[in-house]
């Protein structure tokens, strides 16, 4: 079971950083002032989404209370995490088309 929620997790890792990617390229080819401004609050909120992920996930494992599911939850917690916000930013991107 724990392969099947890493494999989980790394394709939504990957999720991410491809909406990232298609949000940043977005902004690239669809703004036509303050693209710098915007790649740089988008910048910002990618590393603040990880601070709030990476907390929220050692909750989500904290919560486990010791048990050996501790590390399937923080990472079932990254993939929704992940999932999620790859999600958001498709649809800002989108947005801006």
């Amino acid at each position: 079971m724990r392969a099947c929620i890493k494999e989980q997790s790394a394709a939504a890792t990957k999720e991410l950083e491809s909406a990232e990617k298609q949000l940043a390229s977005a902004i690239q080819s669809e703004l036509h002032h303050s693209k710098s401004s915007a790649r740089q609050h988008l910048s910002e909120a990618n590393a603040r989404y990880r601070q709030y992920r990476k907390a929220q996930c050692a909750f989500q494992a904290q919560a486990a209370n010791g048990k050996k599911s501790a590390p399937d939850r923080e990472m079932l917690c990254t993939t929704a995490l992940d999932l999620q916000r790859a999600k958001d930013l498709k649809a800002t991107a989108e947005m801006l088309r």
